[in-house]
């Protein structure tokens, strides 16, 4: 049963149709930007990515399939306006949530990176490869415990899981040191140097 409380896309993305119950991959959008630091817009960006993909072709050389031989639905944006970020949070971990005991793949355009906690929570990995430049380990960003910035180690806070940061080329000290308690956790590789 397709997760409540969504905002259905003015345009899907690829031009994915196919109806949710028959569906194998369920994209929905996280549309949320209530802690970025620098510019606001992250919350346009679900909409900004289907926008753009009908540029996107839909055969894929390397995989040789065409997006036909896929069954891909997306079912809009969870809404999140009147919310608090962590009722946000939580609303967008339900859905992911819905969206995997129906046995189907969810896949989420966000919005800032805090989205990806919840889900984080809904999926429960054993393992997290974070593409990111930063490890997102520090305690507080301006002063919040839940943030872009703090999400990732909020996540080791909460679940069993190990992390490998590829690409990391910003840290704070507090975040070296944190990685480097829990090393048995945390790897990362920065941007020009190997698995530390």
């Amino acid at each position: 049963m397709k997760p409540q409380r969504l905002r259905p896309p003015i345009q899907p993305f690829i031009e994915a149709e196919t109806p949710y119950e028959e569906a194998d991959y369920i994209i929905l959008g996280a549309p949320i930007d209530e802690t970025a630091s620098y510019r606001r817009g992250a919350r346009f960006a679900p909409q900004a990515i289907r926008r753009e993909s009908i540029h996107l072709e839909t055969y894929s050389p390397r995989t040789g399939l065409f997006l036909e031989d896929l069954r891909v639905a997306d079912i809009g944006d969870v809404e999140v306006e009147a919310q608090s970020l962590n009722e946000n949070l939580t609303l967008l971990e339900e859905a992911i949530g819905r969206i995997k005991e129906d046995e189907k793949t969810p896949i989420m355009l966000g919005g800032e990176h805090t989205v990806t906690l919840a889900a984080l929570r809904a999926l429960r990995p054993q393992v997290i490869v974070s593409l990111d430049a930063h490890l997102d380990l520090r305690d507080k960003l301006l002063g919040l415990k839940l943030s872009h910035g703090t999400f990732m180690r909020r996540a080791l806070e909460e679940l069993e899981h190990r992390l490998i940061v590829l690409g990391c080329r910003a840290l704070s000290k507090e975040e070296l040191q944190y990685a480097e308690e829990h090393s048995e956790r945390i790897r990362w590789i920065r941007a020009s140097k190997g698995l530390e």
